[in-house]
Order: structure tokens, then sequence, then C-alpha cells
């Protein structure tokens, strides 16, 4: 599908998509340089821990934004709601720039942050759940396919503008100053995707009411939330692993600094996203199901091997590490959201696919980088972080495996 075919609808979509995930993706990369503002009485390795921790509360609040919007976007308007989403989105991004550190409010500045993260997760989970969807409404298959790289293409772009923000700070003489800058700038932008939106999104499309309650369709459909939530960890393991935690963890085990990490971080990112488009458009000739399944296994074989090797290590062989998850992840992703549409049918799909990525972005999605450098500093096996990944590469590979493997075509709108 070539740009000058995309409509009004998909540009607003695919813009607001990318200042959503500048938004996002700033605390993730920022978090080594805040965690001594908001922990400074723990060592290195514990703030670092309870900085990333802090991401728990979208345990709570992601499928719970996902029930609410996703409900919402099954009888109403979703270009509306995505305005919504984005409005909520920005604002409280801007309000984690604000807040106090633990030297002027003690330990309610991380009680703050936990509150204030709690709320922006409703909103963020809405925004991920309808908009990934709704780009694909009404799009052939082979449009659809297409228009997912340029969706997944988008968020990598939106990631990439984080991590160049937060490159630049890392470089300055005192990188603490400078923390809130890129939340401000972050919710600016996301005002401006608000506007994008509200002025090109077009007015609400006739859906069916559905037979069934949201939570009772949830229950009925169980089984299938679940799989579209272990395959998505996988894509969620494939960002955060190599773009957050391998950030954070190289320079505790190697002489590697962080600044050369988020260096290196921006660099592969813009790879990502100008290799997205290539794969995507030769992996059209192959099942997605195999696609999916094959390179999720090729991760869960290879994670091990990879980490026992990774201390002391060069700056060579992480960059080889990088490469292997971002080269695999990206083979997985292309047909990711084309894939989580064959599972299900109707308008009940914004609810479903939506619930089954917030449980995975709720806990395998937010959680990884603390739980990895929990079972290091814990075990003190430097391959302890990759015995984690294996075993939800391993259970992805398993849901895609198991998966329907529809080849049915979205049909044009007559």
């Amino acid at each position: 599908m070539k740009l000058t075919h995309l409509s009004k609808r998909d540009w607003s979509i695919l813009m607001g998509n990318i200042l959503d995930n500048f938004d996002s993706a700033i605390y993730g990369f920022i978090a080594p340089i805040i965690a001594p503002l908001f922990f400074p009485n723990q060592d290195p390795v514990v703030q670092l821990i309870l900085i990333y921790a802090l991401l728990a509360s979208s345990l709570v609040t992601r499928p719970l934004g996902a029930f609410i919007f996703g409900s919402f976007a099954n009888r109403k308007d979703p270009g509306k709601i995505l305005s919504v989403t984005l409005i909520g989105v920005a604002l409280l991004t801007s309000a984690i720039g604000f807040l106090p550190t633990y030297a002027t409010a003690g330990w309610y500045a991380p009680l703050y942050l936990i509150l204030v993260r709690l709320v922006r997760g409703l909103f963020s989970a809405g925004e991920s759940t309808i908009a990934k969807l709704y780009i694909l409404e009404d799009k052939s298959r082979s449009q659809s396919l297409s228009i997912s790289h340029m969706y997944q293409s988008s968020t990598v772009l939106g990631i990439i503008f984080a991590s160049l923000s937060v490159t630049l700070i890392a470089h300055t003489e005192i990188p603490s100053a400078y923390w809130r800058i890129p939340f401000w700038v972050g919710s600016a932008t996301g005002l401006v995707g608000v506007y994008l939106r509200w002025k090109k999104l077009p007015e609400k499309l006739v859906q069916k009411k559905e037979e069934l309650t949201s939570i009772r369709l949830l229950w009925t459909e169980r089984l299938g939330v679940l799989k579209i939530a272990f395959a998505n960890n996988v894509s969620q393991l494939t960002y955060g692993i190599p773009f957050v935690f391998l950030n954070t963890f190289v320079p505790l085990v190697t002489a590697i600094t962080l600044e050369e990490m988020m260096v290196l971080n921006t660099v592969f990112l813009g790879l990502d996203m100008l290799l997205i488009p290539f794969f995507g458009k030769y992996l059209k000739r192959f099942s997605v199901k195999k696609v999916m399944f094959w390179s999720s296994a090729f991760l869960a074989l290879t994670c091990i091997p990879l980490f026992c090797f990774l201390e002391n290590s060069s700056l060579i062989y992480v960059t080889f590490i990088r490469c292997w998850i971002v080269m695999l992840g990206l083979i997985y992703l292309c047909p990711l959201n084309v894939w989580s549409l064959d599972q299900f049918s109707g308008t009940k799909k914004y609810l479903l696919i939506g619930m089954g990525n917030a449980l995975s972005a709720g806990t395998v999605g937010r959680l990884s980088t603390a739980a990895c450098l929990f079972l290091w500093h814990e075990t003190g096996w430097i391959w302890a972080p990759a015995l984690y990944m294996t075993v939800f590469f391993a259970l992805g590979a398993v849901a895609v495996w198991a998966s329907k493997d529809s080849c049915a075509e979205h049909k044009n709108p007559s």
C-alpha cells in the first residue's frame, strides 16, 4: 500500500501513534537517570529494580483500560474515543514532569509517581486497544498487511524520538537536571495528535450491537484472549529486552556505559524502522502463522546461550545480541496485528484483542526489566534473565501454533 493511497483517517492515526509512543517510551529510557532521584537511599541495582517495578501498576490499569475503552469502541464511535484516550495520555505525561522528587517530598514522591501512572495506564491501554485495529477497518488482507507494517513503523518512529531525547540528556553534565523536559515535550506533541485526530477521523461507524455483555463475552472467548496475550508477549520482549533492559543491564556487567548504550539504542531503533517495510513486503509471501511460530521458537532456543557470554563482553558482542533479538522480533512483529484480527470477527475484536494486548503489556511488557534485574540480583547468574525470556518466547510459539490460520480477505466496503 503506497503512502499516497492512505486516507486522512489513516494519516491521523499514524501521526497520533507516533506521538503516543513518544510519550509511552520516555519512562523506560529515562528510568536509570531518575531512579536515584526517587530512591536515593538504596543501592544502584535496587534503585533500578524499584523504579521499573513501579510499572506494576499496569497489572490493574491496562486490563481495566482495555475493558472500558474496548467496550465503548464496540458500541460507540472509535474515532472520537481515540481522541479522548490521547488527551488523557498527554495530560498525565505532562503531570509526571511536574512531580516532586524524594529530596522535596520524601516517600510521597514515588507514591505520587505510582498514582499518576495508574491513571495514565487507563488511557494508554485504551489508545493501544483501539488504534491498531481501527486503522485496519475496511481494508483487504493485502492492504491490512501493508498498513500494519506502516503502523509498526510509526510506533518505532515515536520510540526513536524518545530515545534520541534521553540520549541527549544522558550526554549532558548533569542529566538529572533535565529529566522533566521530555515529559513536557511529550505532552505537547500528544495534544497535537489530538487535534489531528479530532479534525480528521470520520463520524461514527455503523456497528452491530453485541449480543453478549462485555464480561460474558470475555469469559466465552477467554482462550482466544489468552492466545493473544501469550503471542503479544513475544512482541513485548523483543522491544523491551534490547531497547530497555539491556540499556540498564549491560553497564552493570560490562565496562560499557549508559551513554554508549543509549547511542546504540537510537541507531538500532532507526534500523528497526527502516527494516519493517522491507521484511513486511518479503514476508507477505509466507504463512503468517508459520512466520510467527518459527521466529519465536528460534528466540526461545538461542536466548540462554547468547546471555551465557554477556558478562564483561565487548560492545561488538552486545551489538550482536541486540541485532539477533531485534531481527527475529521484526520478523515476528510484521504480521502480528493481522494475525490478531484472524482470531476474532465482528465488532467484538476491539474488546477481545485489546484485553489480550493489555494483559500482555501490563505483565510481561511493563515488568520484564524489573523481573530480569531481580533474577540476576538474587541468583548472580548472568543467564537468569534469559531463562525468563525463554519461557515466554516458548509460550508465545505454542499460542501461535494453536491459533487459527485464516487467510480470509478483509473485504473492501461496497
